[in-house]
């Protein structure tokens, strides 16, 4: 994958072609990288998009064939009618059969890890492997930042879309924020201008969250179900995490009988942005463990 420097600042990549594959009744925006190896589905996180990978997305696709959606309301995909964790689960499955997988390695950040976790549950059969990052769905604390944002009026208020919503997202999910470019802030900025994404945004984090943290109805099916997770799954977390802590990704290696964990030092909320070499190498030394070509 080609880059264009930045003077001075890391590369933004010339992206993949975007690809769109109907869903359900809903036209979904996707990359798609790499010819070899074992299906691997990168799902993001609150927010945000495919362009969370960017960084990652060519290292991974030299070992692997990558699949990377927008999930609903978020990027370029079409916005449903309603949302849930429930509905955002049934998601995953149709678009594993939209692009006819049916082994899979899901990878998923924040949001996107408790979604994956909820479909492995759901449907262990399907999934080979996990890798958890950041993940959502361990405990109930979650920023402060993110919990106030439930309230109404003051939600809408703060995340209208802007450049200064738009950096203060990324800066608040990373530790080392010099690496944030102006490039990547008007990229996510025009991709949260998309209709829909505002509302998506605050939809979704309505439904799992309240002012007090995550949801109860969401947590005790996932605390019931850890320990008997029959697929082996990677912990990854940035020991700098603002958003959700790193002792929720050690409880659940405690809980997870076939799981390891990787922290990365010096590391906020979404290492595929701030550490994209390191967290390929921990995700494909992970894979390459597991026999899985």
């Amino acid at each position: 994958m080609r880059t264009e420097r930045l003077s001075g600042a890391r590369s933004l990549p010339v992206f993949p072609e975007d690809r769109y594959a109907m869903v359900g009744d809903l036209r979904i925006r996707y990359w798609m990288a790499g010819n070899a190896g074992s299906p691997v589905v990168l799902i993001h996180g609150l927010g945000l998009s495919a362009e969370v990978w960017m960084f990652t997305l060519e290292t991974l696709a030299r070992r692997r064939r990558i699949f990377v959606p927008d999930l609903p309301g978020f990027g370029r995909s079409e916005n449903p009618a309603h949302y849930s964790t429930d509905f955002l689960v049934s998601f995953i499955d149709e678009f594993l059969k939209a692009c006819s997988i049916d082994e899979v390695t899901l990878v998923g950040s924040s949001l996107g890890g408790g979604l994956s976790l909820l479909y492995a549950l759901a449907h262990p059969e399907r999934v080979q492997n996990l890798v958890l990052i950041g993940s959502a769905g361990f405990g109930r604390d979650i920023s402060a930042a993110l919990r106030l944002l439930t309230l109404p009026v003051l939600g809408e208020c703060v995340t209208t879309p802007s450049r200064r919503w738009t950096r203060l997202l990324l800066r608040t999910s990373v530790f080392d924020t010099s690496l944030i470019t102006a490039a990547e802030v008007t990229l996510f900025y025009k991709l949260s201008r998309l209709p829909g994404n505002q509302k998506a945004f605050l939809s979704i984090l309505r439904s799992a969250c309240s002012l007090g943290g995550v949801r109860e109805e969401i947590l005790g099916p996932i605390r019931r179900g850890l320990p008997g997770l029959v697929m082996p799954a990677l912990l990854l977390w940035g020991d700098r995490d603002a958003v959700i802590p790193l002792r929720y990704g050690e409880k659940a290696r405690s809980l997870m009988p076939k799981s390891s964990m990787k922290v990365l030092h010096r590391c906020g909320h979404l290492p595929p942005y701030e550490r994209p070499d390191e967290t390929c190498d921990a995700i494909l030394d992970f894979l390459d463990r597991q026999g899985i070509s």
